[in-house]
């Protein structure tokens, strides 16, 4: 293929033509790319780095946090591949799902690939190119001036920029033709019908200008991690230890069970004690506190994941610089931490330090503004909707840079519904959003984001996707019920 497309000036060559192309490789664009390629269409997924499953792999994010309602089949496939290397549940009443990050990958590269998908690893989503009426990119500059997509969301307060977007021309202006990658090979376009972000960040909708927020109402998002991985931890004396104390946080008392433990400064943990001697011997200072917590590793014998340290520095993590300075800074408090463990805590004396995650654990940063917000009063009120593709029962789990959030928690069986108008824009047409970043409000989004449900999020918009390739029709134009009805019941277990 030797098009080439213009582009700022230069001449883009085309890489290939799709039907749906989805940027972003974690588990709600892994969960749509395998829904769409299993229906035949021509898939892509886009990912930054070179393995699927995103945070959960990339930022170490293990193990899942629990559901109990039901859910889509990508969800229940992907956990039959993980027992292939592991056992996933544990014994205690939870019954949740535990996994290693790299059996995660594993398991979605096979089963997407087995499906047909193709993959475009360690490229980066740069720019897209609208087709105006089918003129392309110059009648798209016409219409939206010169980098217009680009600045619009960066220069604009949520607002204006909601405004300037219904200023920005006919529908036809936005519907994306191109996607601009920027890969080892240099730049290189991808034509395709439909557009999926998954990104997290809602890097695409970004870069297309479509609406979107981010935050809390005073500009902070929910606090972000840099995990790491532990090998060489005795986790039965780690067990017998904890539940000497007595803890009343760990539930897995059976020896051979995963097993966590946790300790939030203040907050009258039995593990805190060890952690204020640590500080009063100078080994970790006290902002080191802030929170701590550990799992086990599905089939990792004495290998354990830390969900901590919280960046503290970075209350806005939406500046790449600032992200830049604090992955730093989680590094530093790593060392430390594992100084701590080493000679405080039963269990890690031959500890070593196995890896730190080379992504930041990012729990909220954008979000789209999309057809329908989904709001916590959706949450309070268990919300039902006829065009409903998913559900979620989490609680509203904010790791705030304020003061704490306090929500109600779902009795089992209870749950919310999220709607397809969640996952699409009024005025972009063929561009879909799954995963953390639906269009939901700070609160709400702190429920939605967890892996079970952004799993089932992203098999909905794949079929949203594949349905709109089969009938020739715009994803924002699809009806909800209908889809509703083709994702079909959900199984439990």
């Amino acid at each position: 293929m030797n098009r080439k497309i213009p582009w700022q000036g230069k001449d883009v060559p085309l890489a290939g033509s799709y039907d749906v192309i989805i940027v972003g490789g974690g588990s709600a664009g892994c969960s749509a790319g395998l829904t769409a390629a299993r229906t035949g269409c021509r898939t892509l997924i886009v990912e930054r780095y070179g393995n699927l499953g995103g945070s959960a792999v990339n930022a170490c994010v293990t193990p899942m946090m629990v559901s109990y309602t039901g859910h889509h089949s990508n969800f229940y496939e992907v956990e039959e591949r993980l027992q292939r290397d592991a056992a996933t549940r544990d014994h205690c009443d939870w019954n949740q799902r535990w996994f290693s990050p790299q059996s995660l990958s594993c398991a979605w590269e096979d089963l997407y690939t087995e499906a047909g998908g193709t993959l475009l690893f360690d490229a980066c989503a740069v720019d897209v190119i609208f087709d105006a009426d089918g003129k392309g990119e110059e009648d798209r500059r016409k219409i939206m001036g010169p980098e217009a997509s680009r600045h619009m969301q960066e220069n604009a307060a949520p607002e204006a920029s909601r405004q300037m977007q219904g200023n920005a021309g006919p529908e036809a202006s936005r519907h994306i033709r191109y996607l601009l990658v920027m890969t080892v090979e240099g730049l290189m376009a991808l034509e395709g019908k439909v557009f999926l972000d998954a990104t997290g960040d809602a890097v695409l909708s970004r870069i297309a200008g479509a609406p979107t927020r981010h935050g809390d109402a005073q500009g902070h998002n929910q606090m972000s991690s840099l995990r790491f991985e532990v090998g060489g931890v005795d986790i039965e004396a780690l067990r017998a230890y904890v539940h000497s104390l007595p803890d009343t946080y760990s539930r897995h008392w059976d020896e051979g069970d995963y097993f966590e433990s946790a300790m939030v400064g203040g907050k009258n943990f039995a593990l805190q004690p060890l952690f204020d001697k640590a500080v009063e011997d100078g080994v970790l200072e006290p902002g080191d506190l802030r929170y701590y917590q550990n799992y086990s590793i599905a089939g990792e014998p004495g290998c354990m994941s830390f969900n901590c340290p919280h960046l503290m520095s970075l209350p806005d993590n939406t500046g790449a610089f600032d992200r830049s300075a604090a992955m730093t800074e989680g590094r530093q408090r790593i060392r430390r931490l594992m100084r701590f463990l080493k000679a405080y805590m039963p269990g890690f004396s031959n500890c070593f330090l196995l890896h730190i995650a080379p992504m930041m654990g990012v729990r909220e940063s954008w979000e789209a503004v999309g057809a329908y917000v989904l709001t916590e009063q959706d949450y309070g009120n268990r919300a039902r909707f006829a065009d409903a593709v998913a559900r979620g029962d989490w609680f509203i789990d904010v790791h705030s840079a304020g003061k704490d959030v306090n929500t109600q928690k779902y009795e089992r069986g209870e749950y919310y519904e999220i709607p397809y108008r969640s996952l699409i824009y009024k005025d972009f047409p063929n561009l879909l959003v799954a995963g953390r970043c639906i269009s939901a409000t700070f609160l709400m989004q702190a429920s939605v984001r967890i892996i079970p449900t952004v799993i089932d999020i992203g098999q909905a918009a794949g079929l949203a996707a594949a349905e709109a390739v089969r009938s020739g029709s715009e994803p924002n134009r699809l009806d909800g019920h209908l889809l509703r009805e083709k994702l079909g019941a959900y199984r439990t277990d």
